[in-house]
């Protein structure tokens, strides 16, 4: 994936885009595995939605489970590393420097 810190109305904001050629294979797979997961589970987890479905709160745990789980943890991390980077990056003070996520 790309990701790039743009500023707009003196707000940074991070943008990170899934290769696109990943973006299709991506989309279908999670829409499988969220068809998978509302059959083993058609109540779903109650919340404040009306009449929608929502999943447990694992997901992140169950990459090897749906192998489209896992490739969209990757690429949430990789925005998430990409972002801490770029905003060290234009950190000016060295506490912003020595930072880890």
């Amino acid at each position: 994936g790309e990701g790039s810190m743009e500023f707009q109305w003196s707000t940074p904001i991070f943008a990170y885009r899934v290769d696109s050629e990943k973006v299709a294979e991506l989309n279908e797979g999670l829409l499988s595995a969220g068809a998978a997961l509302r059959s083993e589970n058609p109540v779903g987890r109650v919340a404040s939605n009306r009449g929608g479905w929502r999943s447990s709160a694992d997901l992140h745990k169950r990459g090897s489970e749906y192998a489209a789980l896992g490739d969209m943890r990757r690429e949430a991390e990789a925005a998430v590393a990409q972002f801490w980077k770029q905003g060290l990056d234009r950190t000016p003070h060295s506490k912003g420097q020595g930072a880890k996520p």
